[in-house]
């Protein structure tokens, strides 16, 4: 198939909006899609029931059909046989390494996929599918750069705390315990104020026998909290309505703090997605309190803190 540049990919598009706005056709021109490297749109109109074609077809058929499709042909190629070759160097780290005859010629990795699972089961099929999930993650959030947390998020704290071990929110959220090597602090979740602090570096006259729970000071004093950080223990990841916050290790040993909106997904776009930061040192905790109101990420550095109103 002969090769085509992305100006004339773009060219090619151009005319075919032309058509339509000559037409009367109505749609909506989305531009360039970044991450997939093909131009979105969407038109409006019935399917004719007597041709079954769409208002777009003509124009479609005339000025963008053939560099539409020499285009997305020419961008999947090389990420097919990216895929399939890494299809191949994941069952042999399993030990499928040899394939009747064909499989490997054909680049099917369905075919690869059948092999393997007659060898040992369908546990591999599902091993390899979030093998490439992760894959897929990864290198979305690899694009992505670093904003402020969207509406309604805002930053309410965001303090330099060394050494921080482990964090933990008191049952009516409107605290945060803090445990570090210099000792004990408590954040207020409503104002972002640090309203105690005691320094300390004996561990133990504090946290239980787990590590799991810390007794409170100040406002929390003779309350016993439950931590999440260095020894075990979370936060909820997920509010009620939608959001969604992750850790993704990309291509280098940094993770990265990635916020998701309701209305988005993270395993098939990058649209919906906030690169909240990029911690350099060690992720202690992340996540939301149970009210949702709240968002924390603790770092062995650091302590970041968003709110949002919740009716």
């Amino acid at each position: 198939m002969e090769p085509i540049t992305l100006e004339e990919y773009e060219a090619a598009y151009r005319r075919f909006i032309a058509c339509l706005q000559e037409t009367g056709v109505e749609y909506t021109d989305s531009g360039l899609d970044p991450e997939h490297q093909r131009f979105e749109y969407f038109v409006q109109g019935d399917l004719d029931p007597v041709t079954h074609r769409i208002p777009s077809d003509d124009c479609y058929d005339r000025e963008f059909a053939d560099a539409d499709m020499r285009w997305q042909y020419q961008q999947q190629a090389p990420l097919a046989e990216a895929t399939f070759d890494r299809a191949l160097a994941f069952f042999a780290e399993r030990g499928v390494t040899e394939f009747p005859e064909g499989y490997v010629e054909s680049g099917s990795i369905g075919a690869l996929i059948q092999h393997a699972v007659s060898i040992h089961g369908e546990q591999i099929a599902e091993e390899y599918s979030a093998h490439e999930d992760k894959l897929d993650i990864r290198q979305r959030v690899d694009k992505l750069e670093t904003h402020p947390a969207p509406a309604p998020w805002e930053v309410l704290a965001h303090f330099a705390v060394g050494g921080l071990l482990a964090i933990g929110v008191t049952e009516d959220e409107c605290h945060c315990l803090v445990v570090s090597h210099q000792g004990r602090s408590v954040v207020d979740l409503t104002t972002g104020e640090k309203v105690a602090s005691e320094l300390g570096d004996d561990l133990n006259s504090f946290l239980s026998k787990s590590n799991l729970a810390a007794t409170g000071i100040g406002p929390l004093d003779g309350q016993t909290i439950s931590l999440a950080g260095l020894w075990g223990g979370a936060l909820p990841l997920s509010t009620p309505d939608g959001w969604y916050v992750f850790r993704v290790t990309t291509n280098g040993p940094d993770e990265r703090i990635v916020l998701q909106a309701p209305d988005a997904n993270i395993y098939n776009s990058y649209k919906g997605l906030t690169l909240l930061d990029v911690p350099m040192t060690d992720v202690r905790a992340v996540g939301f309190t149970f009210d949702s109101a709240v968002l924390i990420l603790a770092t062995s550095s650091d302590l970041r803190i968003w709110r949002r109103p919740v009716v």
